[in-house]
């Protein structure tokens, strides 16, 4: 029932029951003429039967169940306020149909199930929708043990509370209300929900958190059937942020949403996303397919900066993040890859597309437009020759290619990726060299940009020159090389990091190292014969007066030879 009914009503009761007999002619006091009378009496009968027809509308609007409002889903009841008790009234609730109960300006939570029983003591309903709304609660206390004949709720909503309801009692709401199909928590000005706090409610088809101060999505009922899907508003929330929707709905663009939405409303239906939600933030297994309500007027906070003066926020509805979906990923044959929105900035999406574990042996020809992160990890590539030729890879600062067959990573010079990456990781590949003029133009002065590296588990040929050259570049850079721990020498230097490189074990050749032994003994033997020949020829001179050969044979030194003159 409007406001304007009620105004009429007002005016048909005041002028049917209060006002003097009319349009008779035959009074005293009547200064009309018989035709002014005649045509007064038409238009009180006119009004009258006006009257009649407003109080019958009105009759029948407190006897048919109240029709949800066009963008409600049909599980859901919403009562309006001009059906609330009078105030002061010693009944809080009113019974608005067979099993509609409204609930207004409650003051206390321990008034909730009284009234309850109050609007329903002339009617048996084992199962009832329940309406709070315009109360001054903190709490709600759902389950109070002292009313046996506490029925079963099938649509909850408490709404337009005149204070912040911060506490709805959630350890109860999963045992009183687990067969609530609808749970509307509109304008409440209350904050997240805690963690657990819908995981019972199995029956849930809709859920209402518009205009309140959410920052995420709650976590949902895990035993909700897949077949079942889940109707969510969370529109008007100033404070909600992007991470988990762009999640949400990046998951929407790679699954097929051919089936019918839930919503029996065709005009909102086409306003509806059907999203099946895998994100942290929700259950791992059994998730619902969720439909998103009210996207264009659904914003989230995509940055936030604090200024020197002000704060400054980004946001973006939900609808320009399913037009950012719209991309073509790229495909083949027997594959898919899946791309997901990384970040908003300037106006534009930045865009991450993962091929993980497709079974590639080349890299992507094409990319979606504004690619930023591109992931290839446990694939069977070797070479990156594309990142120099292919335009697609220009905007690229992140790539992923662990456990490939990668071999150099010479191809990246020069291309626009070098110049502009922030994160490369080429762990377990089959990398044996790194150029040390690369590395160390990737962290030259010249560049501003906060790199990381991630180059382990490959197996490089440690030499001389890594020890002298590529060791102390990694001692100088281990903050930026995230897994330095991890990168090892090859069999030639079996079980070694090169961070634990020594001189003697690579700065000279395996083969000198193995005859190294020999070549020692022989230098002990030859100095033992050359003494012993010297001793000997010096024994033989002083007893018969004559050197031996060789050194008879030899010239005699003049500057030496006086000492052994006798």
């Amino acid at each position: 029932m409007g406001l304007d009914q009620l105004t009429y009503l007002r005016l048909c009761d005041k002028l049917i029951f209060k006002s003097p007999t009319r349009g008779s002619g035959g009074d005293s006091g009547m200064a009309a003429t018989g035709r002014q009378g005649a045509a007064r009496s038409v238009l009180f009968r006119r009004f009258d039967l006006f009257c009649l027809l407003l109080y019958a509308h009105a009759f029948l609007a407190t006897a048919v169940p109240p029709t949800p409002p066009p963008d409600l889903p049909k599980e859901c009841v919403s009562i309006p306020e001009e059906a609330c008790p009078p105030a002061g009234s010693d009944c809080p609730c009113a019974l608005s149909s067979d099993a509609h109960v409204l609930c207004c300006h409650l003051a206390s939570a321990h008034k909730l199930w009284p009234g309850v029983e109050c609007a329903l003591s002339a009617v048996e309903a084992s199962s009832i929708a329940l309406h709070i709304r315009n109360s001054t609660l903190e709490g709600l206390a759902l389950s109070v043990e002292a009313f046996p004949r506490r029925p079963e709720l099938s649509s909850l909503t408490v709404t337009h509370s005149e204070t912040p309801l911060e506490d709805l009692g959630y350890a109860t709401l999963t045992s009183v209300a687990s067969s609530v199909a609808c749970l509307n928590l509109s304008v409440n000005a209350m904050g997240d929900l805690p963690a657990g706090a819908l995981t019972g409610l199995s029956q849930l088809k809709a859920l209402d958190l518009s205009h309140n101060n959410i920052t995420q999505l709650p976590g949902l009922p895990s035993s909700v059937s897949r077949d079942q899907k889940l109707w969510v508003d969370i529109s008007g929330n100033e404070k909600l942020g992007c991470s988990g929707i762009k999640e949400a709905m990046s998951w929407a663009a790679s699954v097929d949403s051919a089936s019918p939405p839930l919503l029996s409303n065709s005009s909102t239906s086409r306003n509806a996303i059907e999203v099946v939600v895998d994100v942290p933030s929700l259950p791992m297994h059994g998730h619902p397919p969720i439909v998103f309500h009210n996207k264009e007027n659904t914003y989230c906070v995509s940055k936030m900066m604090k200024d020197l003066w002000f704060p400054w926020v980004e946001r973006i509805s939900l609808d320009k993040i399913e037009q950012a979906l719209k991309l073509e990923c790229p495909s083949g044959q027997g594959y898919t890859c899946f791309c997901s929105i990384k970040r908003f900035e300037n106006s534009e999406f930045l865009v991450a597309v993962d091929c993980s574990n497709r079974g590639l042996s080349e890299l992507p020809e094409i990319l979606p437009k504004n690619t930023i992160s591109l992931n290839v990890t446990n694939n069977k590539i070797s070479s990156l020759d594309i990142f120099g030729t292919n335009v697609y890879y220009r905007e690229i600062r992140e790539f992923y290619a662990d456990n490939n067959l990668i071999t150099s990573i010479v191809p990246l010079e020069g291309s626009p990726f070098f110049n502009s990456f922030q994160h490369l990781s080429l762990s377990g590949n089959k990398l044996k060299h790194l150029p040390l003029y690369l590395l160390k133009r990737m962290f030259s002065e010249d560049s501003y940009v906060i790199r990381y590296l991630s180059l382990g588990k490959n197996e490089y040929h440690c030499d001389c020159n890594t020890y002298s050259g590529l060791k102390d570049w990694i001692m100088q850079y281990k903050k930026e090389v995230t897994d330095y721990e991890q990168m090892w020498c090859d069999s030639d230097v079996p079980d070694t990091k090169i961070i634990d490189l020594k001189a003697e074990e690579v700065c000279f050749s395996k083969h000198w190292k193995d005859y190294l032994p020999y070549v020692i003994l022989l230098e002990v033997l030859l100095l033992i014969i050359i003494v012993t020949k010297v001793s000997y020829d010096y024994w033989i001179f002083k007893t018969k007066g004559y050197l031996p050969w060789p050194a008879s044979r030899t010239p005699k030194l003049p500057c030496c030879d006086w000492a052994f003159d006798a």
